[in-house]
């Protein structure tokens, strides 16, 4: 649910602040942040959190895997609005789908670039 994972995000948070942490520790908790985030659908913030965690620790495979994961959602998200211009063109019969379809792809690349 959105409280949990808001919670599991704070206690993220909190390890974070914690002053005797490592950068391995504080990358791993940036990590966990991300991960919370992207259950939360803030796919911005996670790229975000998953940055600061490879700054870190520059190579992390972890980190890497979830930034593939989020550029997978975001092309899911381009394929549904790709469907959905398809399904109202056939529908209003007309010619928006590529409007509509250069649309979502200009949305939705900001995070793929």
């Amino acid at each position: 649910s959105r409280k949990e994972h808001q919670k599991s995000y704070d206690c993220y948070v909190k390890s974070l602040s914690l002053a005797t942490s490592s950068a391995t520790q504080k990358a791993a908790a940036l990590r966990g942040m991300a991960v919370q985030l992207i259950d939360l659908g803030r796919l911005d913030d996670a790229e975000s959190r998953l940055g600061e965690s490879l700054r870190l620790e520059p190579g992390n495979d972890k980190a890497k895997n979830e930034l593939e994961y989020i550029a997978k959602l975001r092309l899911m998200e381009v394929a549904k609005k790709i469907n959905a211009a398809k399904e109202h063109r056939s529908s209003a019969g007309g010619g928006c789908l590529l409007l509509v379809t250069f649309l979502a792809l200009c949305s939705s690349a900001k995070g793929l670039l």
